[in-house]
């Protein structure tokens, strides 16, 4: 069966359109809709208003809120790093309309592009720098701070910000090194990782990072919202690992089958994970 296809706006697609080829199962469209952007539109016919919607880190789409339930669509590998919003609208029979918005993006190119968060937005912003060595800096909402290819220099802003990494941004053999510049996990910042091998990540304890563990992408990607979590995912991933680097600096080395090879380097928390290890921290 091919993959779904995205309508343009003048075309929405939907749940039930035969067109469209799609299977349903206990909620979950078993195909890929591919291409899904800026102004397309999806509509889950005959559900109900719905709520709330919700990209992870492994591209599904969670709708809830409506009286069918819980509903999940499945979108291309390049929808998490896009910088797309969702915007939940009536159908006007009965359904609920989903639009793919890129509201407050602040994108780079394959330079080195400084990248500032928008001053004046009422909500955050999505700051994605493309290739080359850039530099991100966060605002005073929760914005999103994704490097892209190259060297970069991602700065939390007043909110709680999530620093995203992407397993494809270094080609076979090629290596790069971000640093992230107060992280602060309670505040509600968070790492992300996404798109890596299969396998790369797994977490297991008490304070679990949350990994996508299921499919054939299981342990491609990792969530990672407290330093416990930090430790574990690093104390359980063969391929993952942590170091202290200068005075007290985190360093955490990725490596994939390929020969790529990322080093994140955490500004002033070499403590900090030192003390969630049950370590003691030398100054």
């Amino acid at each position: 069966m091919p993959p779904a296809q995205a309508r343009s706006p003048s075309r929405t697609a939907r749940r039930r359109s035969r067109s469209t080829r799609r299977r349903w199962t206990n909620g979950h469209l078993d195909n890929t809709i591919e291409g899904f952007g800026v102004g397309d539109t999806i509509d889950l016919a005959g559900i109900g208003k719905a709520s709330q919607v919700t990209l992870s880190a492994d591209n599904v789409l969670t709708i809830t809120g409506s009286k069918s339930g819980t509903i999940t669509l499945q979108l291309d590998s390049h929808a998490y790093a896009s910088g797309l919003n969702f915007q939940l609208s009536s159908d006007g029979n009965g359904g609920t309309k989903i639009t793919a918005i890129a509201d407050n993006l602040v994108e780079g190119n394959d330079g080195n592009n400084l990248l500032i968060a928008k001053l004046f937005s009422p909500v955050g912003s999505f700051l994605d720098g493309k290739g080359g060595n850039d530099i991100l800096i966060g605002g005073q909402h929760s914005d999103v701070l994704n490097g892209g290819g190259g060297n970069d220099l991602l700065y939390a802003g007043a909110g709680a910000d999530q620093f995203r990494f992407n397993g494809t941004d270094q080609a076979a053999g090629q290596r790069a090194t971000d640093t992230v510049f107060d992280l602060n996990f309670n505040k509600g910042d968070a790492l992300v990782f996404y798109d890596y091998e299969a396998g790369t990540f797994a977490s297991s304890g008490a304070h679990a990072a949350a990994v996508l563990d299921n499919g054939e992408g299981a342990g491609s990607g990792a969530v990672v919202k407290s330093m416990a979590a930090l430790v574990d995912l690093v104390k359980d991933s063969a391929d993952v690992t942590a170091h202290r680097g200068g005075a007290n600096d985190l360093v955490i080395d990725i490596s994939q089958s390929n020969g790529s090879h990322e080093t994140i380097v955490l500004d002033h928390q070499w403590q900090a994970y030192s003390l969630a290890s049950g370590g003691h921290f030398f100054s």
